[in-house]
């Protein structure tokens, strides 16, 4: 099962987004499957990567909704597993920054309520915690 991830990565290595594309989201349906949040986390996380990735960079709305809602979907499996705080703040940062930059006004205040919920997890960290991730 973990094998996926990892074709899925060198797949993303040389370029090909269709095929990483496919084995993340082989990856994320079999970790859940089996129960394995913080792998199903990983693989929905780097399927939206690649979906971004396919587009070439052209966003369209449709686009933008199905890389938040794979986002989402990893911020979920995120908070289900214990000692994943930084993974979680760090995806809800990286979903904040996507729709902040995305070139969409409308997607800027989705954007702000990320970061805002990102600053509030980030307080529960010890501060050595803090300073180590970010």
């Amino acid at each position: 099962m973990k094998t996926t991830k990892i074709c899925g990565d060198y797949a993303l290595l040389v370029g090909d987004n269709h095929d990483a594309y496919e084995k993340f989201s082989q990856g994320a349906e079999a970790a859940k499957q089996l129960n394995d949040d913080l792998y199903a986390a990983g693989c929905l996380e780097a399927s939206a990567s690649a979906l971004y990735l396919l587009q070439d960079k052209q966003l369209d709305d449709s686009t933008i909704k199905d890389v938040a809602d794979k986002m989402d979907e990893a911020i979920n499996y995120y908070a289900k597993v214990k000692n994943s705080k930084e993974l979680h703040v760090e995806a809800l940062l990286k979903i904040g920054h996507f729709l902040a930059h995305c070139g969409k006004v409308a997607k800027r205040a989705s954007a702000l309520e990320y970061i805002s919920k990102a600053v509030q997890e980030a307080a529960q960290l010890t501060t050595q915690d803090r300073v180590c991730y970010f």
